[in-house]
């Protein structure tokens, strides 16, 4: 069995780089981290809204 994927590339709506993207099922939605403590969530993966993280620190993961 084959399997295709089409990648393609979407506005976050932030300049900081982003390290780690994850898909929260209890919440379903997209949660992705970076730098200068940069937090996005999104329902869809194109919509994308920061949230306010209270740190400056890099972010590197997502923990559930």
């Amino acid at each position: 069995m084959a399997y295709a994927s089409i990648y393609f590339s979407l506005n976050s709506g932030t300049t900081n780089s982003l390290n780690k993207v994850a898909w929260v099922r209890t919440n379903n939605q997209f949660v992705a981290v970076g730098a200068f403590g940069t937090i996005l969530t999104s329902p869809d993966g194109e919509v994308w809204q920061q949230q306010v993280s209270n740190t400056t620190i890099p972010l590197t993961g997502v923990c559930l």
